[in-house]
């Protein structure tokens, strides 16, 4: 059995059988947990009875338990431990993700039993915590698009798959870019006040790259951190700390172009709203440590 879709995907200590999936596990398992997720949601579609906290708020949170463990098992990996594979997968699936995301947060019958429990909200005596997450669901279908009339869904959409490709292709540069870099110093007396075990690694990595004159540094965390740090030169430290800011940049830029430009603006107004969310997520993660 794929291990990706076992009943328990987490084990007693919750944490993701790693050492146990293959590459080739992923594609058959995101397929099957996004035709499980879409059931889901048809359902929640088609239930003839009243909307409700439960069968409405409680169901949209979660219809997709085992897609977000998967999604977040492979995207830990991508970001971790990753390889050419990987990486193609995941320009492959990533607008997979996205369009399902669309097909619920787009859907009309599912936004409308939405708003019927948003707008009783303050007679359903709900504790704190289902105020906020009815809240929450409310707004997040609003901010993706759910008002908008269908050919601007249908634009938001196409955007949206062209984002997912463009932000998988942005992470892959700035991940280049990581290891691609190296900055080789010389002046010794710049690195007196280093750790003794990161000068070692960068002597060792000069000695690889064929300067054993040199220490290389890199922008890889145990390596960037504390030379930024301790680095007592302030020219070495910026000409590292723009490589480190620049990540990425230098790749070709993609651009996307509204088709319709009287109704950009609309349209826009969501897209800056996710893309303004990519970017801040992104800066986040920017100086995790990346192999």
């Amino acid at each position: 059995m794929n291990p990706l879709l076992q009943p328990k995907l987490l084990d007693d200590n919750h944490t993701l059988p790693f050492p146990e999936v293959k590459n080739a596990d992923f594609p058959p398992a995101f397929d099957e947990a996004i035709k499980r997720a879409r059931a889901r949601v048809d359902a929640i579609a088609r239930d003839p009875a009243p909307a409700s906290f439960a069968n409405t708020i409680e169901a949209i949170e979660f219809h997709k338990e085992e897609l977000d463990k998967i999604s977040l098992l492979f995207f830990n990996l991508i970001g971790a431990n990753t390889n050419d594979e990987l990486q193609a997968y995941a320009k492959e699936v990533s607008p997979k993700l996205a369009e399902f995301s669309n097909d619920l947060l787009l859907n009309p019958a599912i936004f409308g039993k939405v708003k019927a429990v948003y707008d009783r909200r303050e007679s359903l005596g709900l504790p704190p915590e289902s105020f906020q997450l009815l809240d929450k669901t409310y707004k997040a279908f609003r901010r993706n698009g759910a008002l908008l009339v269908e050919a601007d869904k249908e634009k938001l959409r196409e955007i949206d798959r062209q984002l997912a490709g463009l932000t998988q292709e942005f992470s892959d540069n700035v991940l280049k870019a990581t290891n691609d870099f190296l900055l080789f110093v010389t002046d010794e007396a710049a690195l007196k006040d280093l750790p003794k075990g990161t000068v070692e690694d960068a002597k060792n990595t000069a000695r690889e790259k064929g300067k054993p004159e040199a220490w290389a540094f890199s922008l890889q965390a145990p390596s960037y951190g504390p030379f930024l740090q301790f680095c007592t030169s302030e020219d070495l430290r910026r000409e590292m700390w723009m490589a480190a800011m620049s990540k990425g940049m230098k790749a070709t830029t993609a651009k996307m172009r509204l088709s319709s430009p009287s109704s950009a603006s609309t349209v826009l107004g969501y897209l800056v709203t996710k893309v303004s969310r990519i970017l801040f997520w992104k800066s986040a993660w920017r100086d995790l440590p990346r192999k």
